[in-house]
């Protein structure tokens, strides 16, 4: 069963951790579909410091295990910057 939660995250400072509510096996990050103008966003892994990539604003990004083993509640997957101003994002840990 899924768990899900909702980070928010902005483009001040650093970028933002994106931190396992539960443990699991893949986080699904995307920007909550109710907003009427998702922003672009960086994700940068696993470093906060890494190099980031482009996501578009509807894109969504998955962070998972290596094989065998479990994200556990409380690990930092990666980082996320929006472009400007800031978002909500569904985080959903299967």
């Amino acid at each position: 069963m899924a768990k899900t939660a909702t980070a928010t995250f902005d483009n001040v400072g650093n970028p933002d951790p994106v931190t396992a509510p539960v443990s699991c096996r893949r986080i699904t990050v995307r920007q909550d579909a109710s907003v009427a103008s998702p922003i672009a966003y960086i994700v940068h892994a696993p470093a906060s410091g890494d190099p980031g990539f482009h996501k578009y604003p509807a894109e969504s990004t998955a962070f998972e295990a290596l094989p065998g083993a479990f994200i556990q509640a409380g690990d930092v997957v990666g980082y996320i910057e929006t472009t400007s101003g800031s978002a909500t994002f569904e985080l959903i840990c299967e």
